[in-house]
């Protein structure tokens, strides 16, 4: 719910995807979050531009961001359920 709530406001997509994976560390006590974002942005779409444009943005906090081998298995784990 809560990343529904701040995807509603004018955010920068980066400031998005720390804004939430600080909140979820933060809120869960969590020893580490990561979090990735595919999104689509209106704002080009409403240029008339015609490619379908998306655009990535990731944010890996405690261990995700500290154990290379954590995050690597995380990432591994994204290509084979075909995520971000």
């Amino acid at each position: 719910r809560y990343a529904y709530v701040i995807s509603k406001s004018f955010v920068l997509q980066e400031t998005f995807t720390n804004k939430l994976a600080t909140t979820l560390m933060e809120y869960l006590s969590a020893k580490g979050v990561a979090v990735i974002i595919t999104g689509r942005h209106t704002c080009v779409a409403a240029r008339g531009v015609e490619q379908d444009m998306e655009v990535i943005t990731s944010e890996m906090l405690g261990q995700f961001r500290d154990d290379v081998t954590l995050r690597s298995e995380f990432m591994s784990l994204l290509k084979i359920t075909g995520g971000a």
